[in-house]
């Protein structure tokens, strides 16, 4: 390629990528039938939507039997004292992860509505919780989590 060329084929090349969308369309319907440019739709997997369809209602039926479950915690353990609630360490240590995060989550919005918490902070929760000892952090909305004499207290600073 001659140096002296180059920057006229650039400027072509260019130019002609910019015009396809407006170059193409017309050629390409000269050139081809309206039923050749009729897109046909098939289901390549017959039970794919079945098996989607199933999938997604197991996923809502375990939120919903997890969010239900962590209400009936939350409404049986959580103390309300002088501006605070507190909750007993005992009853979220043998829960699963996402069970304990839905019951510290439920918490925290009692006492704070319009807290906006994110899966990060309410991990750093549960860390502090399993490392043991007393502890005290602090999540969106100024709310303030401590751990301390076998109670999880939140409080609004």
């Amino acid at each position: 390629l001659a140096p002296h060329l180059l920057g006229p084929i650039a400027v072509a090349a260019y130019s002609y990528m910019a015009l396809v969308p407006v170059i193409q369309p017309p050629i390409m319907k000269a050139l081809t039938t309206k039923k050749e440019r009729t897109i046909v739709m098939e289901q390549l997997k017959p039970g794919f939507q079945h098996c989607l369809a199933r999938t997604m209602d197991l996923i809502a039926e375990e939120d919903a039997s997890l969010s239900s479950a962590a209400d009936s915690l939350v409404y049986r353990n959580l103390v309300w004292e002088q501006g605070r609630a507190s909750l007993p360490l005992s009853v979220l240590e043998g829960l699963e992860t996402p069970l304990a995060r839905r019951v510290l989550r439920q918490c925290i919005l009692e006492l704070s509505p319009g807290s906006r918490l994110e899966s990060r902070q309410l991990q750093r929760v549960l860390d502090a919780l399993a490392a043991g000892g007393s502890f005290s952090t602090e999540v969106d909305g100024g709310v303030r989590v401590e751990g301390r004499d076998g109670r999880l207290c939140i409080s609004i600073r």
